[in-house]
């Protein structure tokens, strides 16, 4: 199963029961609210299909998050993944400092959650970690 959108692809992997979220370049674009929008999409798979992880690749991701939408994110997203008993997020992330910066934040404020995360420079190594 496939979500495939102007800012991001969302790919299911039923063999392994993991979800890959990957942002495109055209994120930069995005607005908090559209932001919002697109990562209800991802609950949305988050729920039907309850994956054992998930693999965000944010390596084209330059959006900025702003602390009220990171907010939103940790109580609507975060908790979500933390009630399926997802075991693991790993995040493949940028280069762009200040989108990583606002990556990080949410994360830090993710971290009471029941999931463990973590950061890769790659989608291989996200994968042999999940």
């Amino acid at each position: 199963m496939k979500i495939n959108t102007d800012y991001q692809l969302i790919e299911w992997f039923e063999s392994k029961k993991i979800l890959l979220q990957t942002w495109k370049i055209s994120s930069n674009s995005l607005d908090q609210e559209q932001f919002k929008n697109e990562m209800i999409k991802l609950v949305v798979l988050i729920e039907s299909k309850r994956p054992l992880a998930i693999i965000i690749n944010m390596t084209e991701f330059e959006f900025p998050v702003a602390p009220t939408t990171q907010e939103w994110v940790n109580v609507y997203i975060n908790s979500k993944i933390a009630q399926i008993a997802c075991d693991k997020v790993a995040f493949v992330v940028s280069h762009d400092l200040f989108t990583k910066i606002s990556v990080e934040q949410t994360l830090k404020e993710a971290e009471a959650m029941a999931f463990e995360s973590k950061y890769f420079k790659n989608i291989a190594d996200a994968e042999k970690w999940v």
